[in-house]
């Protein structure tokens, strides 16, 4: 009937503009916390402190982050046990950041020939004897999961040569955790970082502008970080053995896990600080990723939920006054409108201030 179908519209425009509206104050709320990368130069005077970040740990495999400490891996403080995330906005809470401190200690224009971390010791179980956190490091290896550093708002990547339709350089994102074992290989820990941090020199400003932060990985045996990594030494890490990381059984199980990095300063004169990121977006496309059906399966049913229940809802409320208004033995609904009777009709009326639909 005319008059069901009237109710119907006028349910559907007004939860609309119900969407509309919280639609805009999410937006106003979530707009004083978004950063957009390259509006907040900042330039670091030489021996300046640059603070180095950890974000979440990520797999082209799977469509799951997981904390960065959440793995055996050197924290902020020995003593704390729970290290305290950043401020997140929206955007990084549906990408799954999570932001927070790290123990790379870096200094504008100094380099780092090689500085240890930490030295990090399983704990086997009572009764397995065999360690959680190396199991727990070893199946995130075996994930292809990648560790993620944040420098001055820009991630750290790995550099590669692109030889597909547009040759040239490919930015990936992040380091690998580890080199993923088999029946014939072992597990192999990416225990040391070597990071290139790009800079460049701004007209008319004292100071430096980091644009380009890399890494390239390498598994040292920890014993070579132990005794050779110091600042004054020449540590080459190609030619140390790897750092193997073995669980079972408990009596060949991997005993500690010593952490290094080294850093080298480069100018960059070629790219300037508003154009650093050109490289990660060209290289975007470059990339060939996994389709993250997991990812795209979830979304889709959680706008399929929403989207019943709002129908649930609406229809409860229809079906139970439609019920009241057909029922013929209700003598004063027949003489009076009540309900969605007295404003069936509104919906074929334009509203005070169209411009706002």
């Amino acid at each position: 009937p005319r008059e069901y179908l009237g109710l119907f519209f006028f349910a559907a425009a007004f939860f609309c503009d119900w969407m509309r509206l919280l639609i805009l104050l999410i937006c106003l709320t979530q707009g004083l916390a978004f950063y957009l990368p390259g509006v907040a130069p900042r330039e670091y005077l030489d021996g300046e402190n640059v603070t180095v970040k950890v974000n979440s740990i990520k797999s082209t495999e799977t469509a799951i982050p997981y904390d960065y400490y959440s793995i055996m891996v050197c924290r902020p403080e020995a003593s704390a046990k729970k290290i305290k995330a950043e401020a997140e906005n929206m955007g990084e809470i549906l990408w799954g950041d999570s932001i927070k401190p790290s123990r790379y200690y870096m200094q504008m224009q100094r380099d780092v020939n090689c500085a240890k971390v930490c030295t990090t010791k399983p704990k086997p179980e009572t009764l397995t004897l065999v360690s959680k956190g190396l199991k727990k490091l070893k199946r995130r290896i075996d994930d292809e999961y990648r560790g993620h550093l944040i420098l001055d708002n820009l991630p750290v990547s790995e550099v590669y040569i692109w030889e597909g339709s547009e040759k040239g350089l490919y930015y990936r994102r992040g380091y690998p955790l580890g080199t993923p074992g088999n029946k014939s290989a072992t597990t192999l820990v990416n225990n040391h970082l070597a990071f290139t941090v790009k800079i460049h020199k701004p007209d008319g400003l004292p100071g430096w502008r980091i644009v380009g932060f890399e890494v390239v990985p390498y598994s040292v045996e920890s014993s070579r970080i132990d005794s050779e990594c110091t600042a004054d030494g020449d540590f080459d890490a190609d030619k140390y053995p790897p750092q193997t990381l073995v669980v079972t059984p408990p009596s060949e199980a991997t005993k500690s896990l010593s952490w290094s990095y080294s850093l080298h300063w480069v100018e960059d004169k070629e790219v300037a600080w508003s154009s650093r990121w050109d490289h990660y977006l060209k290289s975007s496309d470059a990339s060939s990723s996994n389709i993250h059906w997991f990812a795209i399966v979830n979304s889709l049913m959680i706008v399929l939920c929403l989207s019943a229940m709002v129908a649930m809802i609406l229809l409860r409320a229809l079906h139970k006054d439609f019920n009241r208004y057909n029922n013929p033995e209700n003598d004063d609904e027949a003489q009076e409108e009540t309900g969605w009777k007295v404003v069936h009709a509104d919906v074929f009326r334009d509203p005070p201030y169209p411009g706002l639909l």
